[in-house]
């Protein structure tokens, strides 16, 4: 069999950019005797975005990219003049999938999805509206199989699009890269950071709920005046910013929350390794990936209940009332049991371990073999 992985989404990096990496190299890793072709579009940074992927070399894998602007390729396929499909079958590909939550128009070629997320987001600007509403939609309704990344996703994607109810499974992502573990001997604090400190790991978004965190985070220093403990932020500012530092200057916190920024992903791990715990607040995750790379560092977690969250995380963290009071509670829980934190350290890297991206190419692959015998519906 061989299959195109439509990675377009890839390019921007972030949590698609993970996904086709693991996937891609597990797949040509367990399937040597089938072909994989990596199929994109873009023009910006022709082709060293996409070469820069961390997929290995191997003999049963090829690129096709094509040097257009994305503005341009992926409406003018929308409209249906059928660019992408007689290009990939040209190449002798047998099914499409689309990794990144998007699927070229296809009138024969047999397809399988990926869907990251599902729900009403608020996205914002005429592409995101375009590529993350119009072209999802689209492509969810035409998929042959659509592969939702967990039980919640799921859920969410059957409010919207019912129809695929017998045609979607659940197959979640594997789990963190080796380089999330334990802190060791030789392990420092972060440059610029005081232990103990609480982190969390995101983009300022609305969505990911920092003002909430910092309300339970000055919650907890006034009913633990003594506890020594700051609050760490690692992300790049976004939409939320301004909202989250008003909060942080109402309670008078200004010298309590740190503000990282952006942070380079191969800093991200020397950050869980020395924390004191790490919340995830959001509740619209479609995978709950902070929480995992958490866990794998024995590092504990104090999850909202809501989202993929609490399917993520299981016994293995505090799932909590997604509001400031039920952080709180779960912060001064931690704070008042070094016995507790140890056990959720161990139950952590327990769950985090067993999350493996070879199961999930597995998964995926066995979905391919029922797809390629499905045609595109119409």
């Amino acid at each position: 069999m061989k299959i195109a992985i439509e990675m377009t989404g890839a390019l921007a990096g972030g949590g698609y950019r993970r996904y086709v990496e693991r996937l891609v190299e597990a797949l040509t890793r367990l399937y040597p005797n089938h072909a994989f072709v990596l199929h994109a579009a873009f023009h910006r940074g022709f082709p060293d975005r996409a070469l820069s992927l961390d997929i290995p070399e191997r003999k049963n894998l090829t690129w096709d990219l094509v040097r257009v602007p994305q503005s341009v390729w992926l409406p003018a396929d929308e409209l249906g003049l059928g660019f992408a499909e007689r290009r990939l079958r040209g190449l002798g590909v047998d099914l499409v999938h689309g990794a990144c939550s998007i699927l070229p128009r296809l009138r024969s070629l047999p397809s399988a999805m990926t869907l990251h997320y599902a729900g009403h987001y608020p996205f914002t600007g005429l592409w995101n509206r375009f590529y993350f509403h119009r072209l999802t939609d689209r492509s969810t309704r035409d998929a042959g199989r659509v592969i939702a990344i967990s039980d919640f996703t799921k859920r969410k994607a059957l409010e919207t699009w019912p129809e695929i109810e017998d045609r979607c499974s659940v197959v979640p992502h594997g789990g963190p890269d080796a380089e999330f573990r334990p802190a060791g001997p030789g392990d420092g604090v972060p440059e610029g950071l005081s232990v103990p400190y609480l982190l969390m790991v995101g983009a300022l978004r609305h969505t990911k709920r920092h003002a909430v965190v910092v309300e339970a985070f000055a919650a907890l220093r006034k009913k633990r005046p003594n506890l020594k403990l700051e609050l760490v932020f690692a992300g790049a500012e976004d939409e939320a910013s301004s909202e989250v530092r008003r909060v942080v200057a109402e309670h008078r916190l200004e010298r309590k929350v740190v503000f990282l920024g952006g942070v380079n992903p191969s800093d991200i791990p020397a950050l869980y390794r020395r924390a004191w715990a790490v919340v995830c607040a959001s509740v619209t995750e479609g995978f709950a990936f902070p929480a995992l790379e958490a866990m794998a560092c024995g590092v504990p977690v104090i999850a909202a209940d809501g989202g993929a969250l609490p399917e993520t995380v299981g016994q293995a963290g505090i799932v909590a009332p997604p509001t400031a009071a039920g952080f709180t509670e779960a912060l001064l829980e931690l704070a008042s049991d070094e016995v507790l934190r140890a056990d959720y350290a161990g139950r952590g890297r327990a769950r985090a371990a067993s999350f493996s991206w070879n199961r999930t190419a597995e998964e995926t692959f066995k979905i391919y073999e029922k797809a390629v015998h499905t045609l595109p519906v119409r």
